[in-house]
């Protein structure tokens, strides 16, 4: 992947041709932040039931989309004050897709008359340089 690619992505709703790609991301995501700290068992539960595909499916025309020329970097979904899924391509980490899809839900949130936006990331997340330059501070850890 070249930077030129990666610079300036199209934000766009989702549309129902993006299914698949998103789903494809959602996979993608779970290899690389959940599948290393799962059992063997959990990742083939995960995988036979298919709930990327389900939450894709069923949260379609509220989910904003990040698109370069070689596709869907990211994604982003929120309700109310709280982001629900933000995830980024591997292709598209480092590029500040993330922080842009972030910067645009943020945007809506308050414009919906919210006074924060809330997000929830897991311990295993090695993001906290992503979370502090996109202004976010972490404001509690829940127990395990």
């Amino acid at each position: 992947m070249t930077p030129e690619n990666t610079e300036n992505p199209i934000l766009r709703p989702a549309v129902e041709a993006d299914v698949a790609a998103l789903v494809a991301l959602l996979h993608e995501t779970f290899r690389s932040t959940w599948q290393p700290v799962l059992t063997p068992a959990a990742v083939a539960s995960y995988l036979a039931r298919d709930p990327a595909r389900d939450f894709i499916e069923a949260s379609i025309p509220e989910i904003m989309v990040a698109v370069d020329t070689g596709g869907i970097r990211g994604m982003i979904h929120w309700e109310g004050d709280f982001v629900t899924a933000l995830h980024i391509a591997d292709a598209g980490r480092r590029c500040g897709i993330g922080r842009r899809l972030l910067g645009f839900a943020e945007g809506a949130i308050v414009a919906a008359g919210h006074r924060q936006a809330r997000l929830e990331t897991d311990t295993q997340h090695r993001r906290d340089r992503f979370l502090h330059g996109a202004g976010l501070s972490r404001d509690r850890t829940l127990p395990r």
